[in-house]
């Protein structure tokens, strides 16, 4: 999921972007930092690909090619993202922003980010006014992969507001977009939203149905951490079925 060409897909997050961008760099430095990142992530060492993304940032800004630092900042930022650090990943995503567009690059993988943080930090009209963007920016180029994932942040903001006709509307969006995108990470987020909406009706059958396969299509890519998640919330919802 990240735009560096030489990084593993990521999907533990829902932020899946659609095919893997050319190379974007020359510099060699560069590149062997991006590769030491992306083989430190791959065997789930986090910290480790942290210190070589901050690396090939610095000597990203050290050469000014805008492409490269909007890369290696939006690689780190989704990093510092997944490790909690919110808005660190959120002053990073903007720094990619600006350098991706001085780069001529598409921006929808960042928007996307950028609306998923907002929502993150309690900034829900924020993050509404991100997901417009990765439609209607002109350089965003968004991918059914993009609007499928602004569909589900805009079905889960709807649903903490308990407005469930409104996460009804954008959860079929979703679906429809999910289809076109033949993402299973894409395919995933979307079950989790069906499943949420139907625990808030206390649809315990449904839910756990959902989890379930939620939880399948997650083992299918390797994301097992969030496969134990759903796992369990379908062991939560397969309970009250059974109690009520």
């Amino acid at each position: 999921m990240m735009r560096c060409p030489l990084l593993l897909s990521l999907c533990l997050l829902g932020f899946s972007c659609g095919s893997t961008p050319e190379p974007s760099t020359t510099d060699d430095t560069v590149v062997r930092y991006a590769e030491r990142a992306n083989q430190a992530f791959g065997r789930g060492r986090m910290d480790e690909a942290v210190r070589a993304f901050e690396q090939g940032l610095q000597r990203a800004r050290e050469t000014d090619d805008s492409q490269s630092i909007g890369d290696a900042a939006y690689n780190l930022g989704v990093c510092r993202f997944q490790l909690g650090e919110v808005t660190e990943a959120t002053e990073l995503f903007r720094e990619a922003l600006y350098e991706l567009d001085r780069a001529g690059d598409s921006r929808a993988d960042v928007f996307v980010m950028l609306a998923k943080a907002s929502a993150f930090l309690g900034d829900p009209e924020g993050a509404d006014a991100l997901a417009v963007a990765v439609e209607l920016d002109p350089r965003s180029n968004p991918t059914s992969q993009h609007l499928a994932e602004i569909a589900v942040l805009r079905g889960e903001t709807l649903l903490e507001a308990s407005d469930w006709s409104g996460a009804e509307i954008h959860l079929k969006q979703a679906r429809d977009l999910a289809t076109r995108a033949k993402d299973p990470w894409v395919e995933a987020n979307v079950l989790g939203l069906s499943a949420r909406l139907h625990l808030q009706r206390s649809d315990w059958e449904k839910a756990a149905i959902d989890f379930d396969n939620r939880a399948e299509l997650l083992r299918t890519i390797g994301q097992y951490g969030a496969m134990v998640v759903s796992l369990e919330g379908a062991g939560a919802a397969w309970a009250n079925a059974g109690a009520s």
